[in-house]
């Protein structure tokens, strides 16, 4: 079971990021040349990428995607969670 404490732990670490949504681009799947990385921030107001990596080797593509999935959606799942348990 996801806890409140849990549910605020995860608000304390989405305040200490960039805000969502962040948006992962795989070389040789999204595009040709440079690297993958995860674009951070809205469109107006974006902060720098994010390189991800394993030992010396970008990430498979799942990282990349479940990473800026997951902070772009964890505010939603958050509130629908809440939601959820005040009904």
């Amino acid at each position: 079971m996801v806890t409140e404490a849990t549910l605020e732990e995860l608000e304390r670490l989405l305040a200490a990021t960039d805000p969502g949504p962040w948006v992962s681009w795989v070389e040789g799947r999204d595009g040709v040349s440079g690297a993958s990385f995860i674009r951070t921030g809205p469109d107006d107001a974006r902060g720098q990428d994010l390189y991800i990596s394993r030992d010396v080797v970008p990430a498979p593509a799942a990282y990349f995607d479940l990473i800026a999935l997951m902070r772009t959606m964890l505010p939603e799942l958050i509130k629908e969670v809440r939601q959820g348990r005040a009904t």
